[in-house]
């Protein structure tokens, strides 16, 4: 990656990529303040680091399918297996994201390594841990059926060191479901990934500290095509008690709509758009020249490179600009934002640059890491968070490299939250649009939204909104 090498050259560029995006108030110190350090902070050579997630619940996600109804025991258990055969196969495939390991929070959220199949299935009131290569699956069926009704079980093998993985018997409350791995948590850290079932759709529960959205989608294709060849005994099973939710979970509204298949369909032009305008309508544009600001996640990388979608994203910050009272047409803002794409692609978009910045700056990894995390943010920052973090986030999932994604019986429900989420001092809040399947062969598709604040409560309307404007636009 390359950087304009004078100091003030790189503060007026840096200037100039924020101002394409909102009007800074360039009379505020705090944006002098933050632009004048990136730029002497970008060119000083350092390890990167990833700054956008410090394990928090705010950065837990989601990603669940359709199954048929199947006895819940049974069922977690092939959930299980699926997870741990899954992540042995993939661990090393997405770099810089190792899936072995369980988090460790001090003095700052890392992973250790886990090789072992270590599993903690939280059922009714009890958690039973058990060391997957140890026991069979009629043995931990056994044991779970007893908890279930707080009878003594057969005792399980509990494996060495950290768990590796979660898994919930019940069903599970969509709007949390995305912290399910916590359920194993203790104050000093635990699995970041999670298993369980809400309503008529099974989902894997992970963290952004730990795998990126892409790497989720692949990891939930190989479990989802692993769970399909499980022989599960059909529903009904021994009656549940609903799951108590995690303390400190952050309730996302979650709204879900399968799209028509065939025809090319919106590409992600046409859905940052579309979702640009709900926001300026729905939020305001305060007078200002543009919507609210989004970020839509950037593969790194040259186009030509096929390991560019297994690493990190990098957001590319775009917003809608206005005429008056009229937004510009949908060919002009496309074209801005292939440009945008392409500078985060190579390292050299605002994001990147501030990014760059935040990992060569000398202080400790936790700090940095607040000052970006949603939830955890100073309040000098929001107006920074504003531009940066924006109000929405518009992602496409492309397809796994192995065609794993064939193996799910509807396009996945994936959900996240937003940078911006909903608090007394702003109560706006803001929402994530994913779309899931193939944008271009004409394939199955959906859009999941998930959204906090005011647009929460208006989530389904929203995302009809943003449906029917992305549709309008690709014409």
């Amino acid at each position: 990656m390359t950087t304009p090498t004078r100091w003030a050259h790189r503060i007026r560029t840096l200037r100039a990529q924020l101002d394409e995006v909102a009007e800074v108030s360039w009379a505020d110190p705090r944006w002098w303040g933050v632009t004048l350090t990136a730029a002497a902070a970008e060119v000083v050579p350092s390890a990167p680091s990833y700054l956008v997630s410090n394990a928090d619940p705010a950065s837990d996600t989601i990603i669940a399918w359709p199954v048929p109804a199947a006895d819940p025991i049974a069922l977690a258990v092939a959930q299980a297996r699926a997870a741990a055969a899954a992540l042995a196969e993939l661990d090393g495939q997405l770099p810089d994201q190792p899936l072995r390991g369980a988090l460790v929070v001090r003095p700052h959220a890392h992973l250790v390594a886990q090789l072992e199949a270590v599993v903690e299935f939280a059922i009714g009131r009890r958690r039973i841990r058990v060391d997957l290569a140890s026991a069979g699956d009629e043995v931990i069926a056994a044991a779970l059926t007893a908890a279930l009704g707080d009878r003594p079980g057969l005792a399980l093998p509990p494996g060495r060191g950290p768990v590796l993985l979660a898994v919930t018997v019940g069903d599970e409350a969509l709007a949390t479901a995305r912290h399910a791995h916590r359920r194993a948590w203790t104050q000093h850290g635990g699995p970041w990934l999670g298993l369980g079932r809400c309503g008529d759709r099974v989902f894997v529960s992970t963290c952004h500290c730990v795998v990126d959205g892409y790497g989720h989608a692949w990891l939930a294709a190989r479990i989802a095509s692993r769970l399909a060849q499980a022989t599960l005994a059909p529903a009904p099973g021994p009656a549940l008690v609903a799951p108590a939710p995690v303390p400190t979970a952050v309730p996302l509204a979650i709204a879900y709509q399968a799209l028509p298949a065939g025809g090319r369909g919106p590409r992600a032009a046409a859905w940052a758009y579309a979702t640009a305008l709900v926001l300026a309508d729905r939020l305001g544009r305060a007078g200002s020249r543009f919507s609210p600001s989004l970020q839509v996640p950037v593969a790194p990388g040259r186009r030509d490179d096929p390991w560019r979608w297994r690493r990190r994203v990098v957001p590319a910050l775009t917003s809608v600009a206005w005429d008056g009272d009229q937004p510009e047409p949908l060919p002009r803002f496309a074209d801005r934002l292939r440009r945008q794409i392409g500078a985060e692609a190579d390292g050299l978009g605002p994001a990147s640059r501030l990014l760059a910045a935040g990992s060569a700056l000398p202080v400790p990894l936790a700090w940095k890491r607040r000052a970006v995390a949603p939830g955890a943010r100073p309040r000098w920052l929001d107006p920074i968070s504003e531009v940066v973090g924006g109000r929405a986030c518009v992602s496409l999932l492309p397809p796994a490299p192995d065609g794993a994604w064939a193996t799910t019986p509807a396009p996945l429900l994936a959900a996240s939250a937003p940078a911006q989420l909903g608090t007394r001092r702003d109560p706006r809040g803001g929402l994530v649009v994913t779309v899931t399947g193939s944008a271009v062969d004409g394939g199955d598709r959906a859009v999941t939204l998930s959204a906090t604040g005011q647009l929460a409560a208006v989530a389904d309307a929203v995302l009809a909104e943003i449906v029917a404007g992305a549709t309008r636009a690709a014409g």
